[in-house]
């Protein structure tokens, strides 16, 4: 069974589908963390409301 496990993890097709996988991961962590921080230094709460409700439309 290891051998199996081990020739799948070590093959390129699924070095590259797994680097994809972990890429869209990173990506998305600091999209997250960007609205974020830019969430917390808007000082209006009108436009900190509107801003939040557009970022919820988004999805």
């Amino acid at each position: 069974m290891w051998p199996t496990v081990s020739e799948w993890l070590f093959d390129p097709t699924v070095g590259k589908i797994i680097a994809v996988f972990a890429g869209i991961i990173i990506i998305n962590i600091f999209v997250r963390m960007t609205r974020r921080i830019l969430l917390g230094h808007i000082a209006n709460t009108d436009n900190r409301y509107r801003s939040r409700m557009l970022k919820s439309n988004r999805r």
